[in-house]
């Protein structure tokens, strides 16, 4: 293995530079998966475009970790989000999604690196008129901000 010695300004100018064309991507998939959704329950053109265009992102990375023998293992309370669509990205191959199915079964969701998650948020009704479940999630997994 090799190392690469590089200043601490250089490291923050390459980070930044990755986390800015992630969340140029994340948001192209928002897009994405809005018009799919708008699409197919016959939400107009100009509404949708608009609806779409008009959005603000929020990118948050978390740092998961294994709960310790004497920890809740309870990251998050079960939840649904505010948003229109929520995108889960885990690259840690950690466990601990959770999703629950209009049946109320709770599934987990296998982390995987390849793998994003896209879910309808509670502002996917009021904005469009149309009900779908907004999901209701938890993680199982202690939470360590990063």
């Amino acid at each position: 293995m090799f190392t690469v010695e590089v200043s601490f300004v250089q490291f923050v100018q390459i980070y930044s530079e990755s986390v800015n064309e992630y969340a140029k991507l994340l948001g192209e998939l928002d897009h994405m998966a809005k018009r799919m959704v708008f699409e197919s329950y016959g939400v107009d053109m100009e509404g949708r475009e608009c609806m779409i265009e008009s959005s603000d992102y929020l990118l948050r990375c978390m740092k998961y970790r294994t709960a310790e023998t004497d920890e809740n293992d309870l990251g998050l309370q079960s939840h649904t989000d505010l948003t229109i669509v929520s995108i889960v990205h885990q690259l840690n191959n950690l466990n601990g999604l959770e999703i629950k199915l209009k049946d109320g079964e709770w599934i987990g969701v296998d982390a995987s690196s390849s793998l994003f998650v896209v879910m309808a948020g509670d502002a996917l009704n009021v904005s469009t008129h149309i009900y779908i479940n907004p999901n209701y999630v938890y993680l199982s997994q202690y939470l360590c901000f990063a």
